[in-house]
Protein backbone atom coordinates (compact mmCIF):
# COMPACT_ATOMS: atom_id res chain seq x y z
CA UNK A 1 0.00 0.00 0.00
CA UNK A 2 1.20 3.37 -1.16
CA UNK A 3 1.01 6.08 1.87
CA UNK A 4 1.02 9.81 -0.08
CA UNK A 5 1.53 11.28 3.21
CA UNK A 6 5.03 9.63 4.59
CA UNK A 7 5.60 8.99 0.60
CA UNK A 8 6.77 4.74 1.67
CA UNK A 9 5.29 1.57 0.34
CA UNK A 10 4.24 -0.63 2.91
CA UNK A 11 3.71 -4.29 2.56
CA UNK A 12 3.11 -7.65 3.93
CA UNK A 13 4.99 -10.48 3.03
CA UNK A 14 5.72 -13.86 4.20
CA UNK A 15 9.16 -15.12 4.82
CA UNK A 16 9.49 -18.78 5.99
CA UNK A 17 5.56 -18.86 6.91
CA UNK A 18 5.82 -15.99 9.20
CA UNK A 19 4.22 -12.37 7.92
CA UNK A 20 6.45 -9.61 8.24
CA UNK A 21 6.27 -5.93 7.57
CA UNK A 22 8.60 -4.42 4.96
CA UNK A 23 8.55 -0.49 4.30
CA UNK A 24 10.30 0.60 0.95
CA UNK A 25 11.34 4.46 0.86
CA UNK A 26 12.75 6.79 -2.24
CA UNK A 27 16.23 6.79 -0.11
CA UNK A 28 16.09 2.60 0.50
CA UNK A 29 15.56 2.57 -3.26
CA UNK A 30 18.24 5.07 -4.19
CA UNK A 31 20.63 2.84 -1.93
CA UNK A 32 19.90 -0.23 -3.20
CA UNK A 33 20.24 1.08 -6.80
CA UNK A 34 23.32 2.90 -6.02
CA UNK A 35 22.25 5.84 -7.30
CA UNK A 36 24.37 8.43 -6.09
CA UNK A 37 22.02 12.32 -5.14
CA UNK A 38 22.84 14.48 -8.04
CA UNK A 39 20.93 16.06 -10.27
CA UNK A 40 22.18 13.84 -12.73
CA UNK A 41 21.57 10.67 -11.44
CA UNK A 42 19.57 8.11 -13.36
CA UNK A 43 15.74 8.04 -12.27
CA UNK A 44 14.66 5.36 -14.90
CA UNK A 45 15.75 1.76 -16.64
CA UNK A 46 15.67 0.32 -20.57
CA UNK A 47 12.13 -1.11 -20.72
CA UNK A 48 14.00 -4.33 -22.16
CA UNK A 49 16.32 -4.10 -18.65
CA UNK A 50 13.32 -4.03 -16.68
CA UNK A 51 11.15 -6.42 -18.93
CA UNK A 52 14.28 -9.24 -17.91
CA UNK A 53 14.69 -8.09 -14.32
CA UNK A 54 10.21 -8.98 -14.02
CA UNK A 55 11.20 -12.30 -16.00
CA UNK A 56 13.75 -13.31 -13.85
CA UNK A 57 11.13 -12.38 -10.57
CA UNK A 58 8.64 -15.07 -11.79
CA UNK A 59 6.17 -12.08 -13.37
CA UNK A 60 4.82 -13.49 -16.57
CA UNK A 61 2.22 -10.31 -17.18
CA UNK A 62 2.51 -8.01 -20.01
Amino acid sequence: MYDEESDVITSIVSINGEDKEIIITEQLVREVLEFPDDENSPTGFPERMVKGCMLRMGYSGP
